[in-house]
C-alpha cells in the first residue's frame, strides 16, 4: 500500500473585511489596529455600505494600505457578500 502524499501549501493569505455604515468615528482606531498586528493583514478592505459621514475620507487617509469599496446601503450582509 502506497502512502497517499501530503499537499504543502504556502503562507496563509489574510484579509480584513471592515464592513461600515457611518461608523467613521470608530475606524482610525479599528483601521490602526489591523496595522499593527504582528501578523498584520496582507489585504484590508473597508465595504462602506452608504455611509454619509465622511467614512471614505478617513480611509484615504490610509492611502494604499487599505482597499475601499463604497456601494449604495443594504446591510452588513450584503456588505458582507459582495
Amino acid at each position: 500500500m502506497s502512502q497517499a502524499k501530503i499537499p504543502t501549501f504556502g503562507p496563509a493569505r489574510v484579509t480584513a473585511l471592515v464592513p461600515t455604515y457611518n461608523r467613521s468615528q470608530y475606524l482610525p482606531e479599528c483601521l490602526d489596529s489591523l496595522l499593527t498586528q504582528s501578523r498584520k493583514p496582507d489585504q484590508i478592505v473597508v465595504i462602506d455600505d452608504g455611509s454619509t459621514d465622511g467614512t471614505e475620507s478617513i480611509v484615504s487617509r490610509y492611502g494604499h494600505q487599505v482597499q475601499y469599496v463604497k456601494k449604495s446601503n443594504g446591510g452588513k450582509s450584503s456588505a458582507l457578500n459582495l
